[in-house]
C-alpha cells in the first residue's frame, strides 16, 4: 500500500500579539508568561486561550469561585449531572480510543484518545429519540454564566439542546439549540443572560435525527462565580452537591534549564515559546521559530519544511513527485495537490513488508499553541 501527503498547513495557532499591560484589566486578563490579553469571559473555562495556562490556574479558579467539571473522574457525570430517567435512552461516557463509530475521536480537556467525554449513541435509538442529563440545582442567581464545550459532526445528526428551568419544571431565560454539523472540532457554549429568580437546574438534550452520521457529544463544563450550588429541598429530596473537579494543568518553569537563549540580544524566553508560530525573540531574531515547521509546506521548495521523518528499517518517507516511479505493485499519485501536475512535490511512503510495520514523520516539539489551532493537509491512500 502506499500514503502520499500535501500541502499541510497550521492555521489560527499563533495565541496573539504580547503586550505589556491590557486596556482595561475589568475586561482583559493579562496571560502570565505569553503576556496576551484575554477578555475576562475566557478565564477558567477549561480551555487554555493564554497559551500558557494561566487563565486556567486551579488556585486562581479556585480562590475566584469558578467551578469547573470535567469527565475524567470514576464516575464521571455524576459530580455534576445525573441521567433523566424519564428519557428514551442515556448520554454514554466515551473516549476517542474506543473507536465508536458515533462519538467524536477525541475529547476537549486534553485533546487526546485517552480523555472522557459524554456523546449521544445516535446508532440506538430511532429519529426524534431523545436523552437527557440534568445538573444539582444552583441557587438563584442574576450572573450566572454556565459554559461548556460540545462537538457535532457529521450529516443530519439531530439536535443538542441546553437551557435552565425552575423545580417546576418551567424554562428560565433563553436555550442553546444547535441542530447542524460544526466539522470536526470542539466549540464554545454558553447560557448567557441567565436571569434566574429561584433556584434552577440546568438541562442537556441531545436528539437522533434523520440519518444520524456522525457524532453529538459534550465535554468541560464551567461556571462563573455567580453560579452558587442550592443545597435545600429539591423535588422532594435534599440535595448534597460533591466538589468540582479542576483541570491539574500546571504553568511556569524553571527559569534556566526551561528557558532558550535569542542569540541577537542575548535574552532569555521560555522554551514553551519556542516554535509557537510567533516571533518572540524579536521582530529581526527568527531563532524561537527557525528550526520548527513552517506554517504552510507544500514541498515545493524540494523540503520537507522541518518536518523530521523517522526512518525504520523497510520503508520511510520521501520526497515525490508524479514523474518518478514507485514500486510496480504499489499505485502512486501521478500529481500533487499544489501544482495539480506531475512535477509537483508531495511526501510519499511506500509499504513493500509482508509484516506490520510503521514509520512516522514528527515536527520539533511545538510550544504552546491557541486552541484555535487547527492542522489541515491533503492526502493519498
Amino acid at each position: 500500500a502506499g500514503l502520499a501527503l500535501n500541502d499541510v498547513q497550521f492555521s489560527s495557532c499563533a495565541v496573539g500579539n504580547r503586550e505589556e499591560r491590557c486596556p482595561n484589566e475589568d475586561e482583559f486578563f493579562h496571560c502570565q508568561f505569553t503576556k496576551v490579553c484575554i477578555p475576562i469571559y475566557k478565564l477558567c473555562d477549561l480551555a487554555d486561550d493564554c497559551g500558557d495556562a494561566s487563565d486556567e490556574d486551579p488556585a486562581y479558579c479556585a480562590s475566584h469561585d469558578y467551578k469547573l467539571f470535567n469527565f475524567e473522574t470514576q464516575s464521571p457525570y455524576t459530580d455534576l449531572f445525573k441521567q433523566d430517567p424519564t428519557a428514551d435512552i442515556v448520554w454514554e461516557v466515551g473516549r476517542g480510543e474506543d473507536s465508536v463509530a458515533v462519538a467524536p475521536r477525541f475529547d476537549h480537556t486534553n485533546f487526546d484518545q485517552y480523555s472522557r467525554f459524554l456523546y449521544l449513541p445516535l446508532d440506538k435509538g430511532q429519529p426524534g429519540t431523545k436523552a437527557r442529563i440534568i445538573s444539582k440545582p444552583f441557587m438563584a442567581s442574576k450572573t450566572c454564566t454556565p459554559k461548556f464545550f460540545y462537538h457535532m459532526y457529521g450529516l443530519e445528526l439531530g439536535t443538542l439542546q441546553v437551557w435552565a428551568r425552575y423545580e417546576d419544571g418551567s424554562q428560565v431565560g433563553d436555550n442553546f439549540v444547535r441542530t447542524v454539523s460544526e466539522l470536526n472540532v470542539w466549540r464554545r457554549g454558553l447560557l448567557d443572560n441567565l436571569v434566574a429568580l429561584h433556584p434552577f437546574e440546568i438541562v442537556v438534550e441531545g436528539s437522533i435525527g434523520l440519518k444520524s452520521v456522525g457524532d453529538i457529544a459534550i465535554d468541560d463544563f464551567s461556571f462563573s462565580p455567580g453560579c452558587s450550588f442550592y443545597t435545600g429541598p429539591w423535588n422532594g429530596d435534599n440535595v448534597t452537591t460533591a466538589g468540582p473537579t479542576t483541570d491539574t494543568t500546571s504553568s511556569g518553569s524553571n527559569c534556566h534549564s526551561d528557558e532558550f537563549l535569542c542569540p541577537v540580544d542575548k535574552t532569555c524566553i521560555s522554551k514553551d515559546f519556542v516554535c509557537n508560530f510567533r516571533k518572540d525573540c524579536g521582530e529581526y531574531d527568527l531563532a524561537d521559530e527557525e528550526n520548527c515547521p513552517t506554517p504552510i509546506c507544500t514541498f515545493e521548495n524540494r523540503t520537507r519544511c522541518n518536518w523530521e521523518v523517522v526512518h525504520q528499517p523497510k520503508f520511510t518517507w520521501e520526497l515525490s513527485q508524479g514523474t518518478v516511479s514507485g514500486p510496480p505493485s504499489i499505485p502512486k499519485p501521478s500529481e500533487d495537490t499544489t501544482l495539480h501536475t506531475n512535477e509537483g512535490y508531495y511526501m510519499w511512503v511506500a509499504d513493500t513488508s509482508d509484516s506490520t510495520s510503521f514509520t512516522e514523520i514528527m515536527t520539533y516539539s511545538l510550544g504552546h499553541l491557541a486552541p484555535s489551532c487547527k492542522l489541515r493537509f491533503n492526502y493519498w491512500l
